[in-house]
């Protein structure tokens, strides 16, 4: 879509290791794009890399690039973790929101659009298996 984002979380639940908080890779944004544009990595991609986790309070706002490596593992707790995304992009590149709202939305869908054994290919890091948490079952 465009040559660079940066993205906004503000919790609105306890993000903790247990219900799969945010993780990144500290650094490697240093390193600019790796891998190809929007596509996971693997491989000699993630040489170097150590995720550390980034466990979050109410109210509290990370601030982070497309160039930093994140994930999150399934939350597998009975407590809910949603956070408010916002991300944007140089007004010289152009109004992507629509068409980056609805790859978000296919690649990634809500827990209520999941199919049970549903696989994330384009997870950004590894490929996620959607696992039925105790808050779904």
């Amino acid at each position: 879509f465009v040559k660079y984002t940066m993205s906004i979380m503000i919790s609105t639940d306890r993000s903790t290791p247990e219900n799969g908080c945010l993780e990144v890779a500290p650094g490697q944004h240093k390193r600019g794009i790796i891998g190809k544009y929007d596509k996971p990595l693997k491989g000699n991609d993630l040489n170097g890399m150590k995720f550390e986790m980034v466990p979050t309070e109410i109210g509290d706002v990370l601030f982070f690039d497309h160039f930093t490596p994140h994930q999150s593992k399934p939350n597998m707790s009975d407590k809910p973790r949603s956070n408010i995304y916002l991300t944007y992009n140089l007004l010289s590149e152009g109004d992507h929101r629509n068409e980056y709202l609805d790859k978000k939305r296919h690649d990634f869908p809500p827990d209520n659009e999941r199919k049970e054994g549903m696989k994330f290919e384009n997870s950004g890091i590894h490929e996620a298996k959607y696992i039925e948490t105790k808050k779904n079952s």
